[in-house]
C-alpha cells in the first residue's frame, strides 16, 4: 500500500476516488454525487494546488483505494479532517488510520496542534476509528443534512496533535 500526497497530476485519480465516495457513502458527506459531478477538471486540479488544504491517497498498485483530506481556514494551529474514504473491498486493513496518520505529519509539519473533524453519529465504525487513533468527541452538532438528503447530528471530534 502506497499512501503519498496527491498533487495537480493526480487530478483524475482524485475526481475518481471522490465520486466514488459520493456514490458508496453519502451519509458521510456534506456535498451530493450529483453536485461534484458538475466540477469542470480545472476545479480538480485547482482543489490539489490550494496551500490552505492537503489530499493523500492510498494506492495499491495503480487503483486508488482511499482518500483523505484537511483543511484550515483562520489558523495554522487547526486544521479539519475532510473527505476521508476508504474502498469497502479494502476496510479493515488500516488504511483509514494510514490516510490520518499521514496527513497528522504534514500538518504538523505546517505548524498544526490539533486535527479535529465531524462525523455522522450513525457512522459507528469510523467513530470507533477515530477514537483509537486519539480523536475524542467534544460536542455533537444536531440537524445537518447530508449527500443522501438525510439529517443527522454528527460527532465533532478533536485530537491534540
Amino acid at each position: 500500500m502506497d499512501i503519498r500526497v496527491l498533487t495537480p497530476n493526480d487530478w483524475e485519480q482524485f475526481k475518481q476516488i471522490r465520486l466514488q465516495a459520493l456514490q458508496t457513502d453519502p451519509q458521510a458527506f456534506f456535498v451530493t454525487y450529483e453536485k461534484e459531478l458538475e466540477t469542470s477538471d480545472e476545479e480538480w486540479k485547482n482543489k490539489l494546488q490550494k496551500q490552505t488544504h492537503v489530499y493523500v491517497g492510498a494506492f495499491e498498485g495503480e487503483c486508488t483505494v482511499g482518500l483523505a483530506g484537511a483543511f484550515t481556514m483562520d489558523t495554522p494551529q487547526e486544521w479539519v479532517l475532510i473527505s476521508m474514504y476508504v474502498n469497502p473491498e479494502f476496510r479493515g486493513r488500516d488504511i483509514g488510520g494510514q490516510l490520518i496518520r499521514a496527513i497528522e505529519d504534514i500538518v504538523k509539519e505546517k505548524g498544526a496542534t490539533r486535527l479535529s473533524l465531524l462525523v455522522n453519529e450513525h457512522m459507528t465504525s469510523a467513530v470507533r476509528l477515530y477514537e483509537k487513533i486519539g480523536f475524542e468527541i467534544v460536542e455533537t452538532v444536531p440537524d445537518q443534512t447530508v449527500g443522501d438528503g438525510s439529517v443527522v447530528n454528527e460527532y465533532r471530534m478533536v485530537k491534540q496533535i
